[in-house]
């Protein structure tokens, strides 16, 4: 499902995996992805400093 999100996949395989997925889903993915992302900025400071 998260190569279909990044559009990797062939344009028939996308098609296919983006009818099942859910708004829900999208949210949960990005919601969790800001938090890796602020998590490993707050390690590079702390490492930094």
């Amino acid at each position: 499902m998260a190569w279909a999100l990044l559009g990797v996949r062939k344009g028939s395989e996308w098609h296919k995996d983006s009818a099942h997925i859910k708004p829900l889903q999208i949210v949960a993915v990005g919601v969790a992805a800001i938090f890796v992302f602020v998590l490993m900025l707050i390690a590079i400071v702390n490492w930094v400093v």
